[in-house]
């Protein structure tokens, strides 16, 4: 017989034992509460069952990470293998980050697979749970949904004594706004695994001025419904590296300050994004010193109306494809480019700003954009667009720039509108 059948059968002998119990008890007067209470039969049953559940999913997975690893010259396990290895039990099989999660579709069961084979089983809350914490005498902030001696509760930490946080067991917190805001001495996060976020709707100032932190893996977050995102990495400018493939943002409204002084970022990936509910994104990537790359495919700015320093002193952007922004209902973009010193090429598209009222400084200290790049500038506005006294008046191109391009078309149309060439 194999494996399948003895699983059902089991199952089946399980429950048929279950009800002929219940039915004895009942006749010999045993009491509801003997049967549903927290040490009932029924929920110690249900527990027995599920434990076996376990046992045979884990025994699954021991197996097809063996033979996974095997196919791997490096012994990791990858999405591919680990998909032929189970091809024959009902799961779901989805990368996330450098894992793969694979979730047994009957039980709903959750697990999390690292490349180095090693498996570890993710309870799903269906409730947010309360977070104990203690700070010990090293700076070691240790969290947990269990309460112990000498834990307190809490949903934020923010303080520069913490060095170290360790996350003791899986938490599910309401919100996750402001939880390691100004940890400026915050060097590591141990087990953020089990920091489960799907139940948050805000990852406000989550790990602001984190200074220190170099590494921070949040490959795993559910961002399902998260709704702000402002300033959710701003001031860690020890981070080389963030892996947001995984970011589900489609609740998302509020980008501003996301990644402000991230000045250790060297490229970034958020094509993936779904920002279709975002209004704002100022000062988004401002100071971003030594970010070179920006992926922005498919990105849907359709409803952000702010813009302001978005790209403000991000020194290293040579080169930057905006081409998907929609601009319609842009208001204010000052200082959008302001700083960049050695951006020479913008790829605009569509860049329609007939609404915006404030262009303030917009490509201020812009001193090598191309040539290409200077007239599309100049051609931003439809020839012959009447532009009003509060519109428009400070682009600030660069005034040497504006002075080698008289011989462009619409050099004079730019002068007649009134648009200042900068310093």
């Amino acid at each position: 017989m194999d494996r399948h059948k003895i699983k059902q059968t089991s199952g089946i002998t399980l429950i048929a034992l279950v009800v002929t119990v219940i039915i004895l008890l009942i006749l010999a007067g045993i009491s509801i509460d003997m049967l549903n209470g927290d040490n009932g039969i029924i929920k110690n049953a249900s527990k027995a069952k599920n434990n076996v559940e376990n046992s045979e999913e884990k025994e699954i997975l021991d197996i097809a990470v063996i033979q996974a690893s095997q196919k791997n010259k490096y012994g990791e396990i990858e999405e591919n293998n680990l998909k032929d290895a189970l091809k024959k039990e009902d799961v779901t099989i989805k990368k996330s980050g450098k894992n793969i999660d694979v979730t047994f579709n009957k039980s709903l069961n959750k697990y999390k697979i690292k490349p180095n084979g090693d498996i570890k089983k993710f309870e799903e809350f269906s409730e947010s749970t309360k977070i104990y914490a203690k700070l010990e005498t090293d700076g070691t902030l240790k969290l947990r949904e269990t309460k112990l001696e000498g834990y307190e509760e809490g949903t934020q930490w923010n303080s520069p004594d913490i060095l170290k946080v360790i996350i003791e067991e899986p938490i599910s917190p309401k919100t996750c706004s402001q939880m390691f805001m100004s940890c400026t001495n915050l060097e590591s996060i141990e087990n953020i695994e089990y920091l489960h976020t799907e139940n948050s709707r805000s990852m406000y100032y989550m790990f602001y001025n984190c200074s220190k932190l170099s590494n921070l893996d949040v490959s795993n977050f559910d961002t399902k419904n998260v709704q702000s995102m402002q300033c959710l990495f701003a001031g860690c400018n020890s981070i080389d590296f963030l892996d947001l493939s995984n970011f589900n943002t489609e609740k998302v409204t509020n980008m501003a300050r996301m990644f402000d002084g991230c000045n250790s970022l060297i490229k970034l990936d958020i094509s993936g994004f779904n920002t279709s509910k975002v209004t704002t994104m100022w000062w988004m990537f401002r100071s971003c010193n030594n970010l070179s790359n920006i992926n922005f495919e498919h990105i849907d700015t359709s409803n952000v109306t702010e813009f302001g320093y978005m790209f403000g002193t991000c020194r290293s952007l040579k080169s930057v494809d905006i081409s998907c922004f929609n601009m319609e209902k842009a208001k204010s973009i000052p200082m959008m480019f302001n700083g960049c010193i050695n951006l020479e090429n913008i790829q605009f598209g569509e860049f329609n700003i007939c609404n915006v009222t404030d262009t303030n400084a917009m490509f201020r200290g812009c001193s090598k954009l191309s040539d290409k790049t200077l007239n599309d500038v100049l051609n931003l506005l439809p020839k012959g667009t009447k532009i009003e006294d509060k519109t428009l008046k400070k682009l600030e191109i660069p005034k040497a720039l504006v002075n080698k391009c008289t011989t462009l078309s619409n050099y004079d149309s730019f002068l007649e509108a009134g648009w200042t060439t900068g310093y």
